[in-house]
C-alpha cells in the first residue's frame, strides 16, 4: 500500500503554529482550557443521550412559548413581579412550618433547589450572565424567532446536513488533501493581500462605480462574438499585423514618395482650379442628365443637324476636337 508524503513546507508550518501556540500559553490558561474541554466534552455526553435529545426537540418546538416566557420574565422584572414572587417565596417558608410532615418535605426540596438556583445566581459571572441576557433580550428574542423560521424553512436541516458533510471531510482528509488545502489557503492569502493593496482597492471601487458602463460593454462583445463582427476585428488585426510585419525600409520609402506625389497632385489640382472645374462639371453633367430625362422630344437625325448649328454646340465640338488633337502629345509626355 503507498503512503502518501507531506510536504516538509506543510509540516513546518504547522510544527511552528503549535510551537506558537504553546510558547504564548500559561499555566492559568492550560488549566481553564483543559476544564473548557472536560465541561464540553461532558456536555456533549449529557446531549448525546435520548433524554437530552428529546428535551431539546420539545424546547425547538415549543420556541413560541418559550419566547413568550422569557418576554414575560423581562416584564416582571420591569414592574416588580419578580421581586412581589420572592416575598411570596418566603411566605411560603412561613407556610411550611404549619404543612403536614409530607408537605413539609415536598416544600423543603423545593426551596433546597431554589436556594441552590438562588446561590448560583449570586455569582459575579451569574450575575454578569443574566445581566447581559436580560439587556440583550430583544436580540434573544429575533435569535429564537429566527431558529423558528430556518426551522419552517428547512434551514436548519441544510445546516445539520452541512455540518455533517464537514464531519465527514475532516474524517475521510488525507495528508495530501490537508497539504493541497493548505497550499490553496495560502494562495488565498497572497491574493486578498494583493486585493487590499490600495491600487487594487482603488481599480475595484472604479470598476464598481462604472459597473454599468463594464456590462454594456460585455453586452456589446456578446453581441460582436454571435454575429462575427469580433472575428472580423480578429482578422482585420491579424492582417494590420501582418502588414506590418512584412515593412522594410524600401517599402517604406516607397509609400512615403507615394503619399508624397499624391499630395503635390492635390496641391496642384486645389491651386490650378482643376478641382473646383471638376466639382463645376459634375454639377453641370448632373444638370444636362436631369434636363435629359424631363426631355420627352425625339432625337432624330434632322434634329441633331439642327442641334450642330447652335453657337454652344460648335464651342463645344471645337473644343473636343482641340483636346483630341493635342491628346497624343500629352500620353508621349506622360509615358516618357
Amino acid at each position: 500500500m503507498a503512503t502518501i508524503q507531506v510536504s516538509n513546507e506543510t509540516l513546518g508550518e504547522w510544527t511552528a503554529l503549535l510551537t506558537a501556540l504553546r510558547d504564548s500559553a500559561t499555566p492559568a490558561m492550560a488549566e481553564r482550557i483543559g476544564n473548557m474541554l472536560n465541561s464540553l466534552g461532558q456536555l456533549t455526553q449529557r446531549a448525546a443521550e435520548p433524554g437530552a435529545l428529546d428535551a431539546l426537540d420539545t424546547v425547538i418546538e415549543r420556541h413560541d412559548t418559550i419566547k413568550t416566557s422569557l418576554d414575560q420574565l423581562a416584564q416582571w422584572q420591569q414592574d416588580g413581579t419578580w421581586k412581589a414572587l420572592t416575598e411570596f417565596t418566603a411566605l411560603l417558608t412561613a407556610v411550611k412550618n404549619s404543612a403536614t410532615p409530607a408537605m413539609a418535605e415536598r416544600l423543603g426540596t423545593l426551596l433546597a433547589n431554589s436556594g441552590d438556583l438562588a446561590t448560583l445566581l449570586t455569582d459575579p459571572d451569574a450575575k454578569a450572565l443574566v445581566t447581559e441576557t436580560f439587556d440583550h433580550s430583544a436580540a434573544l428574542t429575533d435569535m429564537l424567532a429566527q431558529l423558528g423560521q430556518w426551522h419552517q424553512d428547512g434551514t436548519w436541516k441544510a445546516l445539520t446536513e452541512f455540518t455533517a458533510l464537514l464531519t465527514a471531510v475532516k474524517n475521510s482528509a488525507t495528508p495530501a488533501m490537508a497539504e493541497r488545502v493548505g497550499t490553496l489557503m495560502s494562495q488565498f492569502g497572497t491574493l486578498a493581500a494583493k486585493a487590499t493593496d490600495s491600487d487594487a482597492l482603488h481599480a475595484i471601487d472604479h470598476l464598481l462605480d462604472n459597473q454599468h458602463v463594464l456590462l454594456t460593454m460585455m453586452d456589446q462583445l456578446i453581441v460582436w462574438q454571435k454575429n462575427g463582427t469580433w472575428n472580423a476585428l480578429v482578422e482585420l488585426t491579424s492582417t494590420a499585423k501582418a502588414i506590418k510585419d512584412s515593412l522594410n525600409p524600401v517599402m517604406i520609402e516607397r509609400l512615403a514618395t507615394v503619399a508624397q506625389q499624391a499630395g503635390n497632385a492635390l496641391n496642384q489640382a486645389l491651386t490650378s482650379g482643376l478641382l473646383d472645374l471638376g466639382l463645376d462639371l459634375f454639377a453641370q453633367l448632373t444638370d444636362a442628365f436631369a434636363e435629359a430625362q424631363t426631355d420627352s422630344r425625339k432625337v432624330t437625325l434632322g434634329s441633331m443637324l439642327r442641334m450642330l448649328k447652335e453657337p454652344e454646340i460648335q464651342v463645344s465640338l471645337k473644343t473636343l476636337f482641340g483636346l483630341l488633337r493635342r491628346l497624343p502629345t500629352v500620353l508621349e509626355s506622360t509615358t516618357s
